[in-house]
């Protein structure tokens, strides 16, 4: 079960503190365990507690995860034997978590930068789309202005008007903004 405890609050709370483990053989001896206050609900009759930091890295450099605490209705209940197979668990325990820990933030780093690319190839489409209206309406209103030159006097007045509305709206389409369907 996970709980959340402050640091030199209790047994767990001054592992955390100190970064060091502690055996409480009998709770009931003060001298046993001068850090021992009930902090959590009343789960077992506890009579002995073992709590091993769980750190990552090395010395000053390290980080503190979590404590693994384990409770005994029996004084004297853990050894040396169970303090060092809990203090090499705590320690691999510290390597998977940290590990999970980097993978979730290079997941979360990957979306980001998958998010943001797709916004600048939006931007590098828009850029280009924009330069290619453009192109076409500059032909556009550059044949308007060719047939008017060449063939003004041999053109019906239907289709002087027709090409006016061209050139209007070829202008015109030059003018507009086109923007992403996506942008921050």
């Amino acid at each position: 079960t996970r709980y959340r405890i402050a640091l030199g609050e209790g047994i767990c709370g001054w592992v955390a503190q100190e970064r060091q483990r502690y055996n409480a053989g009998d709770i009931r001896i003060s001298a046993a365990a001068p850090h021992y206050r009930r902090v959590l609900p009343k789960l077992i009759e506890t009579r002995s507690e073992l709590c091993i930091p769980i750190c990552y890295g090395k010395g000053t450099e390290q980080e503190l995860i979590g404590v693994l605490d384990l409770q005994s209705e029996r004084s004297y209940a853990f050894d040396d034997d169970d303090e060092q197979y809990l203090e090499m668990l705590a320690s691999q325990l510290a390597i998977i978590i940290r590990k999970a820990q980097d993978y979730q933030e290079l997941r979360t780093a990957r979306n980001m930068i998958a998010g943001r690319t797709a916004l600048v190839w939006i931007s590098m489409i828009t850029d280009y789309w924009r330069h290619r209206i453009d192109q076409n309406a500059n032909n556009i209103v550059y044949t308007v202005g060719y047939i008017r030159r060449f063939f003004a006097d041999k053109l019906p007045e239907q289709v002087v008007g027709q090409l006016e509305k061209i050139d209007h709206e070829a202008r015109n389409i030059r003018t507009q903004e086109i923007t992403p369907p996506l942008s921050d």
